[in-house]
């Protein structure tokens, strides 16, 4: 249901070729032997889907205790994802636009995860990962197993897994210790973007979003 549900967001004028990317990807997910283990996080009901979001972050970040480490980085980010242990795989996967990122759960608590092959900047995969991370967590903790696309819609899910994914990277906190001033120019965005491994609209989004920033000069 969760991908049909998304994948009615396609593009109708490519919608063959795009189902094939689907059940190709599906396929190579089923067989991998790479899976996640992710427990499952319960989903703030009552609040809007980036709050959700944003409390997700913060759960997990809580739960694996580094409240306060940024990662950097794509490589130290599925280091601290594995927990010490040897880092899962993120397999690379055509999608034809239909999706940033695919969450296979064969089982309950075991994932697969795959991000679109086009994203080969570190910043960018590192979202992708995140925003896949986020819907193998809410999987969980719905109880439905199945396939999960992570796209470009506007959807609750997709807005959720968005707001996790920048609150996960650079947290609120992290960035209100970091901020000079209510009124910053841009080269303090660009300063910690680089800093925090993400994009520098991920920032901006950020300071904005939580009210951390008057102004970006």
């Amino acid at each position: 249901m969760a991908v049909r549900t998304e994948y009615f967001a396609a593009d109708v004028s490519r919608l063959d070729q795009q189902l094939r990317q689907l059940e190709s990807g599906e396929r190579k997910l089923a067989a991998s032997d790479h899976s996640w283990h992710l427990e499952p996080l319960p989903v703030a009901q009552g609040c809007a889907p980036w709050e959700q979001g944003y409390r997700l972050a913060t759960d997990l970040r809580l739960q694996m205790g580094i409240a306060d480490q940024p990662f950097g980085s794509y490589d130290n980010l599925l280091a601290s994802l594995a927990a010490g242990a040897k880092a899962p795989s993120v397999l690379e996967l055509a999608s034809d636009s239909l999706f940033d990122a695919l969450v296979h759960e064969a089982e309950p608590r075991r994932v697969a995860l795959a991000i679109d092959q086009r994203k080969q900047h570190g910043n960018a995969r590192s979202f992708a990962l995140c925003r896949a991370v986020c819907e193998a967590l809410v999987n969980g903790s719905e109880g439905v197993a199945g396939t999960r696309l992570v796209t470009s819609s506007q959807t609750a899910r997709q807005k959720r897994n968005r707001a996790f994914a920048a609150e996960f990277l650079a947290p609120a906190n992290l960035l209100r210790q970091s901020i000079p001033d209510r009124v910053i120019g841009v080269d303090v965005v660009e300063t910690l973007a680089e800093e925090f491994g993400v994009s520098t609209l991920v920032i901006q989004h950020q300071l904005e979003n939580h009210d951390l920033v008057d102004d970006i000069l």
